[in-house]
């Protein structure tokens, strides 16, 4: 069997100075005019980065593509699917064997398969699996057909583990509570051990989110389901080696929907995911939001150890009117244990460009990404806003986060560009590798308030703010102190919080009154900081401060 390979059309978009390592760039891809593409899984391997590309393929649909880029992010080929998965993980690398998740439906005989397909990094064919699963008359419910979706796909020493929904028709209830997780195990030879399997929760109004490999080998995934007593829970389950499910974690939220779930695991037996969600105000900035994300810490015994909040930096001149809403696209963990996240969020701010050296008002969706370490500690967090000259933002979006064995770190996702002679908004895929710290560059230099990619890689800085206007501080630059200076009009006590210049929060503080807005900077090695300050009524002015 030849694998078919689609040529596309590829839009580079390189960032590289003089003071760059060769290896960190910037780049988009798309497959033609006018169609929607982006990478929803990256996937970085000894000779490259392997994508799931979503693009429009040759019929005209959408269909996944497995995007093949040398360790530099050039195009090295892509492979054509023929299904769309949307935006699980569904691709495993080991050694040089790549094992992708498919499905199809057969008219022949009518009935759905779940499909593994193995090829080497080369793109040459290995080997095809398939697997038939339900019949079109076992899918049918009132209302239409519930066929069975493959969402994703694990691989560990001894078999493969597919993992999806469809509907159980021996469930009882309504049909709600009879569309179910199911999942199959195949041997590395492509033998099925048994037939597929349902989890038979109770509940209606339940999803699937995300599967992992547990620390002794076994498929672990998360589940978000309504309760029944206007309550809304996300739990950890392990399938065990007999395919019976076990429970391990159970947790409340108080929201219906906490973004797209991440679940990942580490060799200590712990589990990470964002199960925690609620609605209240950001802490620090005095904004309302619906969706709170919160990162959750859990060991083998089901004991939560912490919650971290995953709320974006430097959020200034907020509307009171206005909700944030921001969701975690995916988590990954680093070879060192610390967890990366990606994630988006819309922006609506006042801010100064250097740039253009005017002040902008920013609206749109745009990109975070973040590092914590295995205490929940925030290491660094940048906010990726591609804005243009009308200072609106490209809808920008981070889908993945990995790092690669340097340990640099690579990420994908989709953003926006006008196309055609009726500026039609259209998407690109994208791929960008970054250093440890989240960075392009070694000093971080271009990670201000905002960063902007991929046309301009450069700091967006709030140095003027129309909110606090007539605050400032100094002396600028400075040594062992730093005075604020306000305005008359500020209504006490004011929050403060100091990051390093890679987004690392070093400080926080308050100030209660006009008699102490002095700050001891004795303890802070030369250097760039910003430092964001907010008054009781919510007001954020963010300041760069040298140190000599």
């Amino acid at each position: 069997m030849k694998v078919p390979k689609l040529w596309i059309v590829v839009v580079w978009v390189f960032v590289l100075n003089k003071s760059l390592n060769a290896q960190f760039f910037s780049k988009t891809y798309h497959a033609n005019l006018g169609d929607q593409s982006y990478v929803y899984q990256v996937l970085p391997f000894e000779a490259g980065i392997l994508g799931n590309l979503e693009q429009t393929c040759s019929d005209s649909l959408l269909c996944d593509n497995i995007l093949v880029l040398d360790t530099n992010g050039d195009l090295k080929y892509t492979i054509e699917h023929r299904d769309y998965y949307g935006f699980y993980n569904n691709m495993f690398v080991r050694n040089d064997t790549v094992f992708t998740a498919d499905y199809e439906f057969n008219a022949k005989d009518s009935f759905y398969y779940w499909k593994v397909l193995m090829t080497d990094v080369s793109g040459a064919f290995i080997q095809e699996y398939k697997y038939r699963i339900q019949h079109a008359k076992e899918v049918f419910i009132s209302g239409g057909y519930v066929y069975p979706k493959l969402y994703g796909l694990l691989v560990n020493q001894s078999e493969i583990f597919l993992w999806g929904e469809g509907l159980d028709k021996g469930a009882n209830g309504n049909w709600m509570s009879a569309i179910r997780p199911m999942f199959l195990r195949v041997g590395l030879d492509g033998i099925a051990n048994n037939p597929y399997f349902y989890f038979k929760n109770i509940y209606d109004r339940q999803s699937i989110s995300d599967c992992a490999i547990d620390a002794d080998g076994n498929p672990v995934f998360s589940l978000e389901y309504y309760g029944g007593n206007q309550s809304y829970s996300k739990d950890i389950y392990k399938i065990l080696p007999d395919d019976s499910i076990a429970l391990l974690a159970h947790h409340r939220h108080s929201a219906s929907n906490s973004g797209r779930s991440c679940l990942i695991t580490d060799k200590m037996g712990n589990y990470y995911y964002n199960h925690k969600v609620d609605e209240g105000t950001l802490e620090g900035y005095g904004i309302a939001s619906r969706l709170l994300v919160y990162v959750s810490k859990v060991n083998k015994d089901g004991e939560k150890l912490w919650d971290r909040p995953i709320y974006p930096p430097a959020i200034t001149n907020w509307d009171s009117t206005y909700t944030v809403n921001y969701a975690l696209t995916r988590m990954a963990l680093a070879s060192n244990g610390d967890i990366l996240c990606s994630g988006y969020l819309e922006v609506f701010d006042y801010l100064y460009n250097r740039v253009s050296g005017k002040i902008q008002k920013m609206t749109g969706v745009c990109s975070f990404i973040a590092r914590l370490n295995s205490d929940g500690n925030m290491l660094w967090r940048h906010i990726i806003v591609p804005y243009r000259n009308d200072g609106k933002i490209r809808d920008n979006y981070i889908l993945d986060i990995k790092e690669d064995s340097d340990g640099s770190i690579v990420v994908g996702g989709e953003i926006q560009r006008l196309e055609g002679d009726d500026k039609k908004w259209t998407s690109d895929a994208w791929v960008m590798r970054l250093n440890d710290r989240g960075c392009m560059t070694d000093d971080c230099n271009h990670v201000g308030k905002y960063w902007n990619f991929p046309w301009d890689i450069t700091a967006v800085e709030d140095d003027e703010n129309l909110a606090l206007d007539g605050w400032s501080i100094s002396p600028n630059p400075g040594a062992n102190f730093l005075k604020l200076e306000v305005t008359s009009d500020v209504l006490f006590p004011i929050s403060y919080a100091i990051f390093s210049s890679s987004g690392g929060q070093l400080a926080a503080g308050r100030i209660e009154d006009s008699r102490a807005l002095m700050i001891n900077t004795d303890y802070f090695h030369s250097g760039i900081y910003f430092i964001q300050f907010s008054d009781k009524m919510g007001n954020t002015v963010f300041k760069k401060w040298v140190k000599n």
